[in-house]
């Protein structure tokens, strides 16, 4: 490419352009290469920048989710009390809440329950995240799933047959 670029500017591809000796400026052949070249390493460019607001949405998403489960393990260890007992403030209400109008981030009243970033349908490569609580052993379970579905951690089980 650099080589191209040399070629380019040097008074041997100016005669062969035309150019006569002591002639100030670009032709307009020059102008069109030089066009031409950024188009191509735009092209090439662009589709790696549209990728990472991909990551960058993913990466927001799980993050309020992580903090909200780290602030109910946190609260939890400090009072000495149980998930349904601790309520947290990373995410605002009880009421869903959305992200940039690509995901509905869900939780529960209290930290006993599921923390839930739901990708909305048509935001093509989001993931959808979940962590649900488990009161056996205090911890939370993490689950992720394709676009505008629920990961199968937070999916509720069916009830047993009667």
């Amino acid at each position: 490419m650099n080589l191209l670029l040399s070629y380019v500017g040097s008074p041997r591809f100016r005669r062969a352009m035309g150019s006569k000796p002591g002639q100030k400026g670009f032709s307009l052949i020059e102008l069109i290469i030089a066009v031409a070249v950024i188009a191509i390493l735009s092209a090439a460019v662009l589709p790696q920048f549209a990728n990472q607001s991909v990551k960058a949405s993913n990466a927001t998403a799980k993050d309020i989710l992580a903090n909200a489960v780290k602030e109910c393990s946190a609260k939890m260890a400090e009072n000495n009390s149980t998930a349904s007992a601790v309520t947290t403030t990373v995410i605002p209400s009880t009421s869903e809440t959305t992200l940039i109008n690509k995901y509905t981030i869900t939780r529960s009243a209290s930290c006993a329950g599921n923390f839930m970033a739901k990708s909305d349908s048509g935001a093509t490569g989001l993931k959808s995240y979940c962590y649900k609580y488990n009161s056996t052993n205090d911890t939370y379970t993490y689950g992720e799933a394709a676009e505008n579905t629920t990961p199968t951690v937070c999916v509720a089980a069916a009830p047993a047959p009667v």
